[in-house]
C-alpha cells in the first residue's frame, strides 16, 4: 500500500476537500493566481497524507494491509464509513464480506469496526513460516469506504456517512498551502527559493522544514497523525 491510496473508480466525492473560495476566504490570500492555488492545494494535500499516514479524500479503497496480532487492521481512509459492507479480499463478493451495515456488523459478533481499525480474524500462520520474526509480515486486502467530505460541504452535498473535513484539518491545508505559495514565509526564504540554510539548518519547501518553523503546524498535525501505520508495501 503505498499513501495516499485511489479511490475505486466512480466511489470518491466528485468536488475537492478545499475549493478554491474557501481557501482564499480562510486565508484572505488574494495575491496568488486561481491555478497556483489548485496546484498548490493538491500537493499540500498529498505531502500531509504522507505525513499524517493518512488517506483523506472520501472513497471506496482496496488496500492490503498489515495484520495486527490481535485480528485488526488500520485502513488509512478514516473515519470509515458504517453505511458501507466491508470485505475481506480484493474481489467484492457475498462470501467475503466481514461488515454488515444493516446489522452494523456480523450476525451475532456484535461491531466489527473499532474507531479507525476493522477486525478480521486472528492470523495463525504454518508452523514453518516465520512471520511477526522481521521476514513476512502478515497481510490481507480489504475494501472499504472512509474518508472525509468536503469541507462543509451541506447535506445535500455528502454521498456517504462520513463527516466533512475538521475545521483544524482545513487550516493545516491552508497553511501548508499558503507556505507553498510563498516560501518567504519559511523563516525569510525568498520568495521562487526552493531550499536555502538557516542557521545551519537546511530549509526547503517540504513540510518537515514547515513543520521545523512552525512549531503549531506541527502540533496540529500530530493530533491527525495515523498511530497504526504499518502497511504491507506493494
Amino acid at each position: 500500500m503505498t499513501l495516499p491510496s485511489t479511490p475505486i473508480a466512480g466511489t470518491a466525492n466528485p468536488n475537492p476537500l478545499m475549493s478554491l473560495a474557501q481557501y482564499r476566504s480562510l486565508i484572505n490570500d488574494i495575491q496568488s493566481d486561481d491555478n497556483d492555488v489548485v496546484n498548490a492545494l493538491a500537493d499540500a494535500l498529498y505531502m500531509l497524507s504522507q505525513q499524517c499516514k493518512r488517506t483523506f479524500p472520501y472513497g471506496t479503497y482496496n488496500e492490503n494491509l498489515y495484520l495486527y496480532a490481535n485480528g485488526m487492521v488500520f485502513p488509512s481512509a478514516t473515519p470509515i464509513d458504517h453505511s458501507m459492507p466491508i470485505q475481506s479480499a480484493a474481489g467484492i463478493e457475498d462470501s467475503n464480506l466481514i461488515y454488515n451495515p444493516a446489522t452494523d456488523g456480523l450476525v451475532g459478533e456484535g461491531s466489527i469496526i473499532q474507531g479507525a481499525g476493522v477486525w478480521v480474524g486472528w492470523f495463525t500462520p504454518l508452523p514453518w513460516m516465520p512471520v511477526w520474526t522481521g521476514v513476512i509480515p502478515p497481510q490481507t486486502y480489504i475494501t472499504y469506504t472512509g474518508g472525509y467530505q468536503p469541507y462543509q460541504a451541506t447535506p445535500d452535498l455528502i454521498t456517504g456517512q462520513t463527516p466533512t473535513l475538521p475545521p483544524l484539518l482545513a487550516f493545516i491545508l491552508v497553511r501548508i498551502t499558503f507556505y507553498l505559495l510563498f516560501p518567504v514565509m519559511l523563516q525569510g526564504m525568498p520568495s521562487g527559493v526552493k531550499s536555502m540554510s538557516v542557521g545551519g539548518v537546511s530549509m526547503s519547501g517540504s513540510l518537515s522544514s514547515m513543520m521545523l518553523v512552525d512549531p503549531q503546524l506541527r502540533a496540529d498535525i500530530r493530533r491527525f497523525t495515523r498511530p497504526q501505520a504499518h502497511a504491507w508495501e506493494t
